[in-house]
């Protein structure tokens, strides 16, 4: 629609330059060929000169308006993004998506970080909390992970796999959940108990350690 209004114009345009020079144009009819040619010269650079200028109008016109159409039309688009964004912000069900995808993805990452964890507390169904304890770079144990019900056992079946003790210690388990966040170290008060497991997770180490050692490699070394 707009090509065809720009070729309108310009054919009006022209037609109102012609028909000022048609009266000279037909004044020339009959004379001679180098007066003819001379005059339709001069009629001719009058008229493309013209044209070209208002061409040029038109021209600047037509890049004006683009740009402000172009701007427009940007503006639009963010307002009606801004629009669609609340709406959507604004929709409980998208909401909630939203949440359990942030949730998913926390539980995720939290349970990453069971295979570093020193021991397992569980409750041994209900509660399951991993902490991790470096004596060297940590103030006081830390949890890295915890669950209730199905994340519990989540937590229990990877320290199975990944060889990592579990104790079961419930009301221990339980304040755990209940009072530390995951990343925070446990408060004073929890110490002494903590320590007890700790110490039963460094005594099973030993044990371990020294049935390592006194293994005979000799007397088992396979028949070949």
């Amino acid at each position: 629609l707009k090509a065809l209004l720009k070729i309108l114009i310009i054919t009006g345009i022209t037609y109102w330059i012609i028909s000022k020079y048609l009266s000279n144009i037909l004044k020339l009819f009959g004379v001679d060929v180098p007066y003819l040619a001379y005059n339709f010269k001069i009629l001719l650079k009058d008229f493309l000169s013209k044209l070209i200028v208002i061409l040029t109008i038109l021209g600047i016109i037509d890049w004006l308006y683009n740009r402000w159409d172009v701007e427009r039309k940007i503006k639009l688009t963010r307002h009606e993004l801004k629009e669609e964004l609340k709406q959507t912000e604004g929709d409980p069900w998208v909401r909630a998506r939203i949440r359990q995808k942030q949730r998913e993805l926390t539980q995720r990452r939290m349970l990453a970080e069971v295979p570093k964890a020193d021991v397992v507390i569980t409750n041994p169904t209900h509660y399951a909390v991993a902490l991790k304890y470096e004596l060297s770079k940590m103030p006081a144990p830390q949890v890295i992970a915890k669950g209730k019900n199905y994340l519990a056992q989540k937590i229990r079946e990877i320290a199975e796999h990944h060889k990592i003790p579990i104790y079961q210690d419930p009301p221990l388990a339980k304040i755990l959940y209940e009072k530390v966040e995951i990343g925070k170290y446990i408060p004073e008060e929890l110490y002494q108990a903590v320590a007890k497991v700790l110490a039963y997770v460094y005594k099973l180490r030993k044990i371990k350690m020294n049935k390592f050692k006194n293994f005979n490699f000799e007397e088992n070394k396979p028949q070949i």
